[in-house]
């Protein structure tokens, strides 16, 4: 019987949870293609940093799991997105909504660009949710962002944002 490949749940995405993320499934790729399952509880984090993590995921050739066990906002629902397989505590819940613009000064030389890029980086976030979810349209993703629309675990199931609710943290995703 394989081991199972488990990566704790984490906190808000930074630059450190990035590398560990990142690292370890390229770890773990490295030695099998057995199936790895993130656990994923958190508040979000930077998106700017869900790239290279969403990259490592779809790259990824042992296929990932994120199973939900609490909130899954912001970064970390993008994140969850790039998962193979998608699974969520019956009490989880979700929320995603455009990245801030943190420390962007006005007086900034490339302040337009900066807001154009920001801008065009959540736009694709829409597109890509959207589609990965193949139930809504990018129009009412957008809506929902703007909202900052909580989900419950039924609503991500019916919306297309996890593949199955699991009752139980006993059982494997």
């Amino acid at each position: 019987r394989a081991k199972r490949r488990c990566m704790p749940g984490f906190g808000d995405l930074d630059e450190a949870e990035q590398e560990r993320i990142c690292k370890t499934i390229w770890a773990l790729n490295a030695r099998s293609r057995e199936p790895i399952h993130l656990m994923i509880h958190s508040g979000g984090g930077r998106v700017d940093l869900t790239h290279k993590v969403t990259g490592v995921l779809s790259e990824s050739v042992a296929p990932v799991s994120g199973f939900v066990y609490g909130i899954c906002y912001s970064a970390a629902f993008v994140v969850l997105q790039s998962c193979h397989h998608r699974v969520a505590g019956a009490n989880s819940t979700f929320l995603f909504h455009g990245s801030t613009l943190g420390s962007l000064r006005i007086d900034q030389k490339d302040f337009e660009e900066r807001i154009r890029s920001k801008r065009q980086e959540h736009e694709d976030e829409v597109t890509f949710i959207a589609k990965r979810s193949g139930k809504v349209s990018a129009e009412q993703v957008r809506q929902w962002s703007q909202e900052e629309r909580k989900f419950t675990a039924q609503e991500a199931l019916e919306f297309g944002f996890i593949d199955e609710i699991q009752s139980s943290l006993g059982k494997s995703p």
